[in-house]
């Protein structure tokens, strides 16, 4: 009724917009419209739904196939928001950029299926079969055997391997035709199962079918599939630069830039009570500066840039005190000129006058700083010289006696704002964090250490909750208890405490048990075993675990991390649109598969007993078939039960074991036994239809299936990651035919490779662009922060009288003079020769002359790293040892020596014969040697230091350190139990895997 209802209401809309703005002639009528376009097609299929069949030649079926298409409705959504569509127009313009790339991509299918076809065409069908009866070996009936004796899997003696069986996974995974093969194709372009498809096929064939897969692998997901994220993101961003452009183009022939600075707020509110921030507007564009805590002199020092039209604009700025319930309280406004932007005069920095929003004035103050320049402009209009001359008188605070109380409070506060109070905190949460990483299950009766081990814990449990008490009493005291709850952060500290102040009387309990204190409990390793395990106590122990969350405080140590979030936060929002755009996928393709496959999927049966009959566990939903209809249908299974006997007893229904209970889904009625499961192929259903007697069990439903919307929206999300799509593809193909794998091509192209793709070009696009963004924020705001210092210089400069002046010049000449040059303490000698002839340093100012023999050293160094392994160089003038690890002949041969060190770490395996582990030992001895000998004579040749300035110097000296115990070892000739007293140089030999990396640093394309 209500798909009727929606329809009507869907047919009217469409009957009225043709009416009001024309069918088609004309620019602005209806079919115009694309999305229009979408919304007529989509009623009129629904329309064709309700037209009556006209017989049993298939009329019927060829209108119910319309009902697929009632998903589509979902998308008259995208047409009714302007980001939605934007994306979804974006995606469009995708297609002809993508058809090159499907063009590459169908080229990789034929080629690879045909070649799969002519090597593999047939070899999946064979399973052995005995010589004697000709019956399956239904132990193994479902692993694949080789025909002619070059694969893994060889039939047993008395078997013989015949091609008279399906194929793998239900008949899906096969090489016999070219669709086959193109589904297998793509499960290894999207890499899932594509593993076992190639051991499949390695037992059938041979071993040699690995290149096959993993060329495959390096042609399709590791290239083709990776230009699916070039396009979309090429033209997300130039779909990105063109909306900047043609904003700029419109709104922007002028960039005005204005700057909060500092404000004198009204004496009377108190700092404890203001967090002020400022909100401003220019034309149409708002900006707000951050909220700062608990101060009546706020100093932001924030800049913003607004792109303006006009030759003349006004920048409106209100001023609020944030409240964290209710409407946020103004503290004042006004409304700034920027000044004639075609003229030349210089930019403005006053102090402002606020006003309230009923128009009285305001006992505070505001410091705005505004600049302008053209949109093709890099330098901003001048500041006047000195901006602070209207700056207002600073009236010294009343003094007020204070009591001790008083006193008490603002040492408190002094306490709670320190950094060494906050450094402390952080401190103490990082142990929390280890003590709560260490704890472990132990048994008090079993391990000696465990009653030890959890009375330390408990005890280290009430000194974190103790500080941390201490530490929310000290912010409360010193802060306010108002003032320290406006904070999110505080509010959730408070909350941690409260629940470990619930479960602190149970710690306390427990380790007063484990050190024996309770009278009531003498023998511990009894009495407090139950501790461990108590519901109750296990409940108030789950508070602790909320601790962990205070992890997030660390973050306000790392200003890096800072950013990264803020970054991230900033980039979420740009995201919404494409999120609900995939939630509108999921939905229209969940409702599809609920339409194609719902009822459908059928998966195998498993027989886990010795006597092959079937065993399922009570809840699993089973396909069963009835009687004379072989349309399938789905029960619950409810029990199993062997006794249980069905039949009257008589001779024409005698009892019969009926084990089975179930029950019809999402039907009432009474529970029914069957007897008999069977695992047959759809294609047999009709026929088994007219065999049995009984309803017959011949499947399982998938729990990842498509038989309810829950369940269908939750594996069209696993789908789009590509998470095992076998799993689904298979029994859903089963049931139905092989052309029902398009579902899921399209599901995985158009969600995985252009949605998802999409997402992560959103996520790039809008990090750089964020990113860049803050960093020029912070950037400008240092700027100003220095031109506030500068401009105070200048303000005192000017107060400062004549007689001043003079006082401080001859303060300053006397301070000069007493300047002079005194001879070197014997330190100062001592570290002279030091840097000099030890570290090779210069200590002290450097002369021209070291600039200019250290820039000579420099174009030295350049040019060497210019010169790759087998380049030529002058060396002449270089120490002996540098010569010749530099030389030519001897870089190629350590380059052998690292490719015969591989080669040899290689070639280990547990099977290794006497000889050829020998002849292995004695390479390794021997490349061990050189690589010590070339570590030496570059040691030798640039001085210790020096050669260390270098990464891959650092990994080389690394890798010959690590290999020296070794290099001990296998001089000494220690084996066998003598061996045994040096087990930790096995720590050191699994460092040889990293001698290859020294490859790196010899040629100059790999570094």
């Amino acid at each position: 009724i209500m798909t009727l209802v929606f329809q009507v209401v869907f047919t009217l809309e469409l009957v009225t917009k043709m009416i009001a703005m024309g069918l088609i002639i004309g620019e602005s009528t209806y079919l115009r419209d694309g999305w229009n376009c979408l919304d007529c097609f989509i009623v009129i299929t629904g329309l064709l739904e309700y037209l009556p069949a006209s017989g049993t030649d298939g009329s019927s079926a060829i209108l119910r196939t319309f009902r697929l298409l009632r998903p589509l409705r979902a998308l008259r959504a995208v047409g009714r928001f302007k980001d939605l569509r934007m994306l979804v127009e974006l995606l469009i313009s995708c297609i002809p950029m993508l058809a090159n790339v499907f063009g590459l991509i169908s080229f990789i299918f034929f080629v690879f299926g045909i070649l799969g076809v002519q090597l593999w065409q047939g070899y999946l069908r064979g399973r052995c079969y005995s010589i004697e009866d000709g019956l399956i070996d239904y132990e193994i009936r479902d692993e694949v055997c080789s025909t002619d004796g070059m694969g893994f899997h060889v039939c047993r003696e008395g078997f013989e391997c015949l091609r008279n069986y399906h194929n793998p996974f239900f008949d899906v995974v096969t090489f016999d035709d070219i669709g086959g093969a193109m589904i297998i194709i793509f499960q290894v372009m999207i890499q899932q199962q594509w593993s076992d498809i190639m051991y499949v096929v390695w037992d059938a064939y041979s071993f040699w079918t690995w290149p096959y897969f993993i060329f495959l692998n390096m042609v399709g997901p590791m290239f083709a599939i990776q230009l699916f994220l070039v396009v979309v993101a090429n033209r997300y961003s130039s779909a990105k630069q063109a909306q900047v452009e043609a904003e700029n183009a419109a709104v922007s022939l002028y960039e005005v830039k204005v700057g909060i600075v500092t404000a004198n707020l009204p004496r009377g509110k108190g700092a404890a009570n203001v967090d002020p921030y400022v909100k401003l507007q220019v034309d149409d564009k708002k900006k707000v500066t951050r909220t700062l805590k608990n101060t009546s002199v706020p100093e932001w020092n924030e800049y913003y840039v607004f792109p303006v039209s006009s030759t003349s604009t006004r920048c409106k700025i209100d001023m609020y005190n944030w409240q964290r319930t209710g409407p946020h309280e103004p503290l004042g406004s006004l409304t700034v000129a920027v000044g004639t932007l075609d003229s030349y005069e210089d930019g403005s920095d006053k102090w402002y006058e606020m006003q309230l929003p009923d128009g009285s004035a305001v006992d505070g103050l505001i410091h705005v700083r505004c600049q302008w320049r053209r949109s093709d402009a890099d330098e901003w209009s001048p500041l006047p010289e000195v901006g602070d001359e209207d700056m207002p008188e600073e009236e010294d605070a009343e003094d007020e006696d204070k009591t001790f109380a008083g006193h008490i409070k603002a040492l408190f506060k002094d306490l709670a704002e320190s950094n060494a109070l906050s450094m402390l905190v952080i401190f103490v949460i990082l142990l929390n964090m280890l003590a709560m990483a260490v704890d472990h299950d132990c048994t008090f009766a079993v391990d000696a250490y465990c009653l030890e081990f959890k009375s330390i814990l408990e005890l280290t449990n009430i000194v974190f909750t103790s500080f941390f008490a201490l530490e929310m009493i000290i912010k409360v005291i010193g802060l306010g208890a108002v003032n320290y709850l406006k904070e999110v952060a505080n509010c959730f500290d408070v909350l941690i405490v409260v629940m470990s102040l619930i479960e602190l009387p149970s710690g306390i309990s427990s380790y007063t048990c484990y050190t024996g204190g309770d009278p009531e409990r003498p023998n511990p390793v009894v009495d407090c075993a139950s501790l461990e395990g108590g519901a109750g106590m296990s409940v108030l122990r789950s508070f602790r675990l909320v601790r962990v969350l205070r992890i997030g405080k660390l973050v306000r140590a790392f200003p890096q991390i800072q950013r990264q979030l803020k970054v991230i936060t900033r980039t979420i929002g740009a995201v919404s649109s494409l999120v609900t755009l995939i939630l509108l996928f999921i939905l229209i393709f969940a409702i599809l598969g609920m339409s194609l496959f719902g009822g459908l999927a059928i998966d195998d049966l498993e027989s886990a007993d010795a006597d092959d009959v079937p065993y399922f566990r009570p809840g699993v939903f089973c396909r069963v078939i009835e009687p004379g209809n072989p349309r399938m249908r789905t029960a619950r299974f409810v029990s199993y039960n062997t006794s249980h006997m069905n039949g009257n007893g008589t001779v024409d229904d005698p009892f019969r074991p009926a084990p089975y209970e179930m029950h019809f889904w999402a039907e009432d009625g009474n529970n029914f036994w069957i007897s008999h499961a069977e695992d047959v192929n759809p294609a047999g259903w009709e026929d088994l239809s007219q065999e049995i007697q009984e309803v017959t069990i011949v499947g399982i439903r998938p729990r990842n299936g498509f038989d309810t919307f829950f369940f269908s929206c939750l594996t069209v999300f696993q789908l789009l990651t590509t998470s095992d799509l076998g799993d689904v593809m298979y029994p859903a193909l089963r049931g139905t035919t092989g052309i029902a794998a398009l579902y899921f091509v399209a599901l995985v192209v158009i969600g995985n490779f252009m949605l998802f793709n999409l997402f992560v070009a959103i996520i790039i696009t809008g990090f750089s662009e964020t990113k860049a963004m803050i960093q020029k924020e912070e950037r400008e705001n240092q700027r100003m922060i220095e031109a506030d210092k500068m401009k105070k210089a200048q303000s005192l400069g000017q107060n400062l009288s004549i007689g001043q002046s003079r006082q401080s010049l001859g303060q300053s000449q006397k301070s000069l003079g007493s300047m002079a040059p005194h001879p070197p303490s014997w330190l100062e000698k001592w570290w002279k020769w030091f840097m000099a002839d030890v570290l090779k340093r210069k200590a002290g100012p450097m002369t021209p002359e070291d600039l200019k023999e250290k820039a000579l050293k420099k174009q030295n160094s350049v040019a060497s790293m210019g010169d790759n392994m087998f380049g030529v160089r002058d060396t002449s003038n270089l120490h002996w040892g540098r010569r010749i690890a530099e030389n030519r002949f001897f870089a190629m041969f350590i380059m052998f020596c690292i490719l015969l060190s591989s080669v040899a770490l290689g070639a280990q395996r547990p099977a290794q014969d006497e000889i050829e582990r020998a002849v292995f030992g004695y390479v390794n001895l021997a490349v061990n040697y050189i690589f010590l000998i070339e570590c030496v004579l570059k040691i030798t040749g640039m001085g210790f230091f020096k050669y260390l300035r270098s990464k891959w110097n650092q990994l080389d000296f690394f890798l010959v350190l690590t290999s020296l115990p070794d290099l001990v070892v296998d001089t000494l000739g220690l084996d066998g139990s003598a061996l045994k007293a040096f087990q930790f140089i096995k720590v050191f030999r699994i460092f040889r895997a990293l001698r290859p990396l020294r490859v790196i640093s010899r040629a100059k394309g790999l570094k």
